[in-house]
């Protein structure tokens, strides 16, 4: 990109072709605070759709959102003013807020997953797969900064990809390539206003001294460009790990229905550590229903010690247990039960064509089947089958080995009572069904 069209403004064509993969949606959401860049994102989609609409093409409904965090005393009126704004550009708009006191520590990151759960939740509840998200190539570059100075290694450094899953739901930052400026002048010639968040020029937040290092480091040919190219193949070598790592799992372990897994000796010794250890990660995220991996260190301590004692009766990480398999050989990787206990409950609710309740424990979807009726879930919930729930069972709840996997089960409870466990108990006649969420690598056998 030429120095000059860093400040030209961002044009439709350049949105509408970024926009392509989305076309036939039914409907899509957005994440917009109110600040410059997700105000361009949200004129820009409104546009994007109106011009479909005009024509006669598919084009999906906008639900615009917008968090209310709490954290200023205007930040309730930022939020009704982006809905406002959504509304007069032709999309609904919602407010979520944060029932949370604010933390006392690491205040923006603490906030920042609140949102995405908040977001990720709604977006499930209306059944809307895709939500877009205004990040741009100074987001990117400060990203990458942020975690070079943590010493993040290659995973960290990609920084952030244009897609991703979060919470069960796909992100897409259709702009993460252009930069502020672009955004910002696109802005100017459309007569736009924003909002302008203070704490964007706090120096207690570490983003925000690295945002204002970008300018020094630019005259030094370091610039937010150079640095979000770096990042690009920073994610190139990922993807290249990745897939070596996801054939070593296809291998030697498997992702069971029930939410545990097994693998092999060998997927500790077949391969280089720097998969091994993707792997093993891979593993414990999908079991313990994480988005983020374990700390690398911890990894590292727990391949050691596998290795050392293959017998092990129990590792704990990640919110997880891997213990060896007696009969078989190889190694358990089951749910820890008292994380699954204390995993938030999914209340089930009534609400008119409802068919996706969400995601439970990070692992398991939650959709009704065709015995569902309009009011049938009003008292549901699902949590943990735990030893109560299990010992409800009878001999069903034997057929699971070892004994400890019944436990992180998700089951369905009415006032206390246990209605199914379908894990446990075969296929049963619920109004819900279960969807174990299976990352690439760890595919259900052919």
């Amino acid at each position: 990109m030429s120095p000059a069209s860093r400040d030209a403004p961002l044009t439709f064509e350049e949105f509408e072709t970024l926009m392509q993969p989305l076309e036939a949606l039914h409907s899509i959401a957005l994440g917009v605070s109110g600040g410059a860049d997700s105000t361009s994102l949200l004129l820009l989609s409104a546009h994007w759709r109106k011009q479909r609409l005009q024509q006669r093409k598919n084009a999906p409904e906008i639900l615009v959102l917008s968090v209310d965090h709490g954290v200023r005393a205007t930040a309730c009126q930022e939020a009704e003013s982006v809905v406002r704004t959504a509304r007069e550009q032709g999309c609904r708009g919602e407010i979520l807020r944060i029932g949370e006191p604010p933390p006392q520590q690491n205040k923006q990151a603490v906030l920042r997953e609140r949102r995405y759960e908040l977001l990720c939740r709604r977006c499930r509840q209306q059944n809307i797969d895709v939500l877009l998200l205004a990040h741009h190539l100074e987001d990117q570059a400060e990203t990458f900064l942020l975690r070079l100075a943590r010493g993040s290694g290659v995973d960290g450094l990609a920084s952030m990809s244009r897609e991703s899953m979060r919470h069960g739901v796909r992100l897409y930052r259709p702009l993460l390539e252009f930069p502020r400026a672009r955004l910002r002048a696109y802005l100017a010639q459309a007569d736009a206003s924003w909002l302008e968040d203070p704490s964007n020029q706090d120096i207690s937040y570490a983003r925000v001294r690295w945002r204002k290092l970008l300018e020094p480091l630019a005259r030094e040919g370091l610039d937010a460009n150079r640095l979000a190219k770096t990042a690009r193949l920073m994610a190139r070598a990922r993807t290249a790990l990745e897939e070596t790592s996801f054939a070593h799992l296809r291998r030697h372990a498997r992702l069971m229905e029930a939410g545990y897994a097994n693998f092999s000796h060998d997927l500790l010794n077949d391969a280089p550590d720097e998969i091994v250890l993707r792997s093993l990660s891979r593993l414990l995220m999908a079991v313990g229903g994480r988005f983020y991996a374990p700390r690398l260190s911890n990894l590292e301590h727990a391949l050691e010690s596998l290795r050392e004692s293959p017998r092990t009766n129990g590792k704990t990480l990640g919110g997880c247990k891997i213990f060896s398999d007696k009969k078989g050989g190889g190694f358990f990787v089951i749910r820890e039960p008292a994380a699954a206990a204390s995993a938030a409950p999914v209340r089930l609710n009534g609400e008119s064509g409802r068919t996706n309740f969400g995601v439970w424990d990070g692992r398991f979807r939650i959709f009704s089947t065709d015995s569902a009726v309009a009011d049938f879930a009003e008292n549901f919930e699902v949590r943990a089958l735990g030893e109560e729930g299990a010992s409800r069972c009878g001999e069903s709840a034997n057929l699971v080995r070892p004994a400890q996997i019944r436990y992180g089960l998700p089951a369905l409870w009415r006032e206390g009572k246990l209605v199914g466990a379908p894990h446990l108990a075969g296929p049963c006649d619920l109004p819900v069904r279960f969807v174990l969420n299976r990352p690439k690598g760890l595919e259900a056998p052919a």
